[in-house]
């Protein structure tokens, strides 16, 4: 089984980027699942109705979520009926399906698991390491499975990476927004890299406008984030090539398609 997990999917562009650039990867990789990180799908924070209704219709199978998927108001009313796993450790009093299973017939499954760090990030989450185990201790999964840690520090993602070491099927770090280039399958039971990056604007920082940025960070000047709609994108992902059997993974290889 080929997995294609996509990382977070930012604003116009990202969409705009999926919408025209996973068909050539679907087809040239053979992908049987995609895969991916929608929190900041809509106008960079969060996610709209609409466009996760736009962005199954490109082929995507299952998402994951992230400190701002609960952005939009409107989300809370639908989100328990669709395919996305929102944290695991996060506010449980919020709605939400806490792991998401792509079931394709014939023993081809996989199922799809959110987690948020705690290191250097703000949002309320309890401890993911504890809420990981507990779930594994409570549940014996007979299928692959994938942990997206949508985490700030790479050290808490390495650690949870070797935590779930041949107990998962792929740990993948999302919300960086920068691609590493660390991707390894772990003990060779786990697939495992640091941050998928992000799809979205190539000509901005992580997404926003990089005047924004650069003057917040050399002037202090605190303008409101305008997320960039003009100029090329990329599509940031991994393909993972998993045994459903044994629910190891044979292979990870990092995805960076440009629109030039």
């Amino acid at each position: 089984m080929n997995v294609l997990f996509i990382g977070d999917i930012v604003s116009s562009l990202g969409r705009q980027a999926i919408s025209e650039l996973l068909p050539q990867v679907v087809k040239e990789q053979n992908i049987d699942i995609v895969i991916a990180n929608c929190e900041n799908t809509t106008g960079g924070r969060g996610i709209s109705v609409k466009h996760y209704q736009e962005l199954k219709g490109y082929g995507i199978h299952a998402f994951t979520g992230g400190d701002h998927i609960y952005r939009y108001k409107e989300i809370e009313e639908y989100i328990g009926n669709l395919d996305i796993a929102v944290p695991l450790n996060g506010d449980k009093n919020l709605p939400g399906n806490r792991q998401v299973t792509v079931d394709l017939g014939e023993g081809e499954k996989l199922t799809v698991i959110s987690l948020l760090g705690n290191a250097l990030m703000k949002a309320e989450a309890t401890n993911p390491f504890q809420a990981i185990e507990e779930l594994l201790q409570r549940r014996n999964f007979d299928h692959p499975v994938l942990v997206d840690f949508h985490a700030e520090a790479t050290s808490e993602k390495k650690a949870m990476g070797y935590y779930l070491q041949g107990r998962v099927s792929a740990v993948v770090g999302t919300h960086t927004h920068v691609q590493t280039c660390d991707e390894e399958i772990l003990g060779n039971k786990t697939a495992y890299i640091t941050d998928v990056g992000m799809t979205g604007s190539i000509n901005s920082v992580v997404g926003v406008k990089k005047e924004i940025i650069i003057n917040r960070l050399s002037k202090g000047i605190k303008d409101k984030f305008e997320w960039e709609k003009n100029g090329n994108y990329a599509l940031s992902a991994v393909v993972i090539s998993i045994d459903t059997n044994k629910q190891i993974p044979k292979n990870v290889d990092r995805i960076y398609l440009t629109s030039s």
